[in-house]
């Protein structure tokens, strides 16, 4: 059945806009809560709108491994910075792009793609930032308090901010928003108690993160430690020999397999001994397949974009059918296409899950802890031989075969518990974390919803 409203002029002479999505009666319906409570638009609070710096004034080789953060879409997630695969900057490219450095407490937001809406705050350790051209900086000044920062990273996470984001966006191949959609956006009014709450929250759940963070590096450290890796030095080398013998057992003649950068970590831990191949410690090892997500599936479906941190999870669904592959509870799922091949997580908040044909399933046996592999295969150790073994250019691609060729090293049996002890605890300030958040929202979508005052 067809669903249409009507429009009035005024409305679109204000907002310039004469699609149907804007004027979409979820939209109004939403921001028409909104304004019960008393609203004023963004570009009312004083708050400063910026867009990062267009087209090609940074290059990819200007990027470091220290100076000013330097943030992508990839880096947002909600609420808060992630430093997984963070680049840098130096001074001098910052100073060139001075318009849009961003301060600790200042806002980022996503504006283009399929990840238009993504909101997180720069935290204390990002006192200064600049952004990639695809985000937009929401920069706040010395007279807004901190709890009315983290009210508006709050409300743009939630329901009602997520619409208004969202209502804005424009274009149909590649989505987008500019800095006068954001300045456009309403905010409510609410209480100085409910500000404080709502700051309390946010402020607990980055506790929160940074314990998950802390248990992660004592895990990795524990694990280099006993492996010697604390002390390792790899030499850096421009140009390096393979003898016929390695090129015959590898099956591969491409430069990149021999990188040194990829190959002495291997060299490194079969010297040690005490190791196994991955292949020893999998009871299977399965490739998935691709499934069309539905709004009534019966159950969860995943695929590389739900690897958060060191987990997995998504809250699409499918249908069961006997050509889907599911993974179970403590699996491990591994990206072997694209862009982050490599990217590994756990299942360690479902019972089971079917998953895309971009990951690989890894079920432990008896031999080892699947968290203790998580560990190892996040390392660098682990990473650098998943990296080694990649094969094509357009679209890399990780073979099953040679997954299973990763070299696996073992310590002690106490250790390796520990290790996994470590990783668990991680997992579970990461789950608290989103529960606070959650909280967060909820109570400002009560407030809009006048469930609460």
């Amino acid at each position: 059945m067809a669903v249409w409203s009507e429009v009035k002029r005024i409305d679109v002479l204000e907002y310039n806009r004469l699609d149907s999505e804007f004027y979409r009666m979820d939209y109004i319906t939403a921001i028409n809560k909104v304004r019960l409570l008393g609203s004023k638009k963004i570009k009312q609070t004083g708050i400063h709108v910026v867009s990062g710096p267009f087209g090609s004034t940074l290059k990819s080789h200007s990027y470091l491994n220290e100076g000013i953060p330097f943030i992508r879409i990839l880096d947002l997630k909600t609420f808060f910075i992630s430093n997984e695969q963070l680049i840098y900057i130096s001074e001098e490219s910052n100073r060139r792009i001075r318009g849009s450095q961003l301060k600790a407490g200042d806002l980022v937001l996503s504006k283009v793609g399929n990840s238009i809406g993504l909101v997180s705050i720069l935290d204390d350790d990002y006192p200064i930032a600049n952004i990639s051209e695809n985000n937009i900086g929401i920069k706040f000044s010395e007279h807004h308090s901190d709890r009315f920062k983290k009210f508006i990273l709050t409300y743009l996470n939630s329901v009602y901010g997520q619409n208004e984001i969202l209502r804005r966006r424009s274009g149909n191949a590649q989505p987008k928003l500019n800095v006068s959609d954001i300045y456009d956006i309403e905010i409510p009014y609410v209480s100085d108690t409910n500000l404080t709450i709502i700051s309390e929250l946010v402020d607990n759940a980055g506790e929160k993160l940074k314990l998950s963070k802390s248990l992660y590096a004592q895990a990795q450290s524990i694990l280099e430690k006993e492996l010697g890796l604390d002390q390792l030095v790899l030499k850096k080398t421009k140009s390096y020999e393979v003898s016929f013998s390695e090129v015959v057992g590898s099956h591969r003649i491409d430069a990149l397999c021999f990188k040194p950068d990829y190959i002495d970590y291997e060299k490194y831990l079969r010297k040690r001994g005490n190791f196994d191949y991955l292949r020893d410690v999998l009871s299977s090892s399965i490739k998935g397949q691709q499934a069309k997500p539905v709004v009534d599936g019966n159950l969860e479906y995943v695929s590389i974009k739900d690897i958060q941190g060191l987990e997995i999870y998504s809250k699409e669904k499918c249908r069961l059918t006997s050509k889907l592959r599911v993974a179970q509870k403590d699996d491990l799922l591994l990206a072997i296409t694209g862009a982050t091949i490599g990217k590994i997580g756990a299942v360690s908040r479902s019972t089971k899950l079917a998953f895309s044909g971009d990951l690989l399933s890894l079920k432990t046996n008896a031999k080892i802890d699947p968290y203790y592999l998580l560990a190892v295969m996040s390392n660098s150790i682990g990473q650098s031989q998943c990296h080694r073994w990649i094969t094509g250019t357009t679209n890399g691609h990780l073979s099953p075969s040679d997954v299973n060729k990763i070299v696996i090293p073992r310590v002690s049996a106490e250790t390796e518990k520990k290790i996994s002890q470590l990783m668990q605890l991680s997992i579970a300030k990461g789950l608290e974390m989103e529960q606070i958040l959650e909280q967060a929202k909820e109570r400002v979508e009560n407030l809009i919803e006048g469930v609460i005052e």
